[in-house]
């Protein structure tokens, strides 16, 4: 019987929405990026935030929660499927 982890963190990526079914397509979050400035926003370890979701015409920080001693880009966004099976099972 399969299962799911509940407590594996997931950074969603553009490829999550794909899959959307298309009629929801009109909320799929807009990705964007803010130029560094003097009002610039710092994240978990203090690292600058500078990408960001539109999600209801408001800015989402992406990866807020991203620190540097943390997985590799391919297993936090399940594009290496293996390589986040692996992580976890360590």
């Amino acid at each position: 019987m399969g299962s799911i982890d509940a407590d594996a963190h997931v950074i969603e990526s553009e490829a999550t929405f794909a899959y959307m079914d298309p009629e929801y397509s009109r909320l799929t979050p807009i990705p964007v990026t803010r130029n560094e400035s003097a009002n610039s926003e710092f994240g978990f370890e203090g690292q600058q935030l500078n990408q960001y979701w539109v999600v209801d015409g408001r800015l989402q920080p992406r990866s807020f929660n991203v620190g540097t001693n943390t997985t590799q880009k391919e297993a936090r966004e399940m594009s290496d499927v293996a390589m986040r099976l692996a992580h976890m099972d360590e």
